[in-house]
Formats: structure tokens, sequence, C-alpha cells
């Protein structure tokens, strides 16, 4: 390392050796997924950013599925949001107990 105080260093050389890029801290790197029990009705299920909507959307074979991609994050990220609330819709709403 040489002057490793020098910006070009610390910012370039994270770039090239890290992955870093200047813009990193502006990156979605979670989301909160709530799923909301209502008693009589449907659970719903919302995310960072999003309103509650019917968990059933996300049953697997749904036509009625909402939009999740990289506008709302990047996509391995939302990708992840998905099959969770996909995984957790089939749980939920095949057991009647937690209906």
């Amino acid at each position: 390392m040489v002057k490793p105080e020098q910006f070009e260093f610390t910012h370039y050389e994270q770039v090239r050796l890290l992955g870093y890029t200047q813009f990193a801290w502006d990156q979605t790197q979670e989301i909160v997924v709530s799923i909301f029990t209502n008693p009589g009705r449907e659970p719903t299920v919302s995310w960072t950013g999003t309103s509650p909507m019917p968990l059933s959307f996300f049953l697997p074979g749904s036509s009625r599925a909402p939009f999740i991609g990289p506008p709302q994050g990047p996509t391995v990220l939302m990708d992840r949001v998905k099959q969770c609330i996909t995984a957790e819709a089939a749980a939920r709403l095949s057991n009647p107990v937690t209906k």
C-alpha cells in the first residue's frame, strides 16, 4: 500500500478490490416484510414502501401477484422477498389454524 491515506487509494482501490461503489450507501440492503393477521379476515402482507395487500396474491400459481422488482431494490434481494412471502402464503393459507 502506497499512501493509503490518499483519496485515490481509499476510494478507487475499494472499488477495484472490494467491489464498493461511491453510491453503496444508497443501495437497499434490507427490506422489512410484515404479515398482518386480521382476525376474521384474510391476512395481508406489506414490505418497505408498499401498502398491505392480500397474502393470497402470493400463493403459488396466483395470477394476482404484484410486481416485485428492481425499482424497489436489487433484483437478488427482491427475489428473496418474493420467495419468503410465497412460502409464508403457502404455509399460512393452507393451514386453517393460521387463517
